[in-house]
């Protein structure tokens, strides 16, 4: 059972490069350790989640 640590599963537009526009789903995983100065995201808070639940959380964002 594959367990993956996730700050947050949200809808959004992309807001760069050549799918700028663009409806996506974003998935940002915990635990990052670039700590690039810009992020504005704690990754550090996460919830640890089974890969069957992070799939049914995308399959139910509507487009």
């Amino acid at each position: 059972m594959s367990v993956y640590p996730i700050v947050e599963i949200f809808h959004s537009v992309q807001g760069e490069a050549f799918h700028m526009g663009e409806p996506h789903v974003f998935i940002r995983f915990g635990n990052c350790n670039l700590r690039c100065e810009w992020c504005d995201t704690n990754f550090l808070e996460f919830e640890e989640m089974r890969l069957e639940h992070i799939i049914e959380e995308v399959l139910s964002i509507q487009l």
